[in-house]
């Protein structure tokens, strides 16, 4: 059985991945941004002629799913640096 513990840069990888997870699980804002400039850059890439006027869209409520995650990954990393090799 290998025991493997997690360096300090996998630490803050976790640890920053699971904060921006929670930021567009709670944030309206970012998670609103991001949809629109995917919707965007989707639309530039299927038709060679943009609208004449951006079409506006119902706001998105963030997934609360993704706070969940990110309170989870960051749980998980927190515990797997702790315990270290058994």
């Amino acid at each position: 059985m290998i025991l493997v513990m997690l360096t300090p840069g996998e630490v803050i990888t976790g640890l920053i991945s699971g904060s921006v997870l929670i930021v567009f699980g709670l944030v309206p804002g970012p998670f609103d941004r991001l949809s629109e400039g995917v919707r965007n850059f989707s639309n530039s890439l299927t038709s060679p002629f943009h609208p004449p006027h951006p079409r506006r869209h119902e706001p998105i409520h963030p997934p609360m799913g993704l706070a969940l995650l990110g309170g989870a990954m960051i749980l998980l990393t927190l515990l797997g640096y702790l315990a270290g090799p058994f």
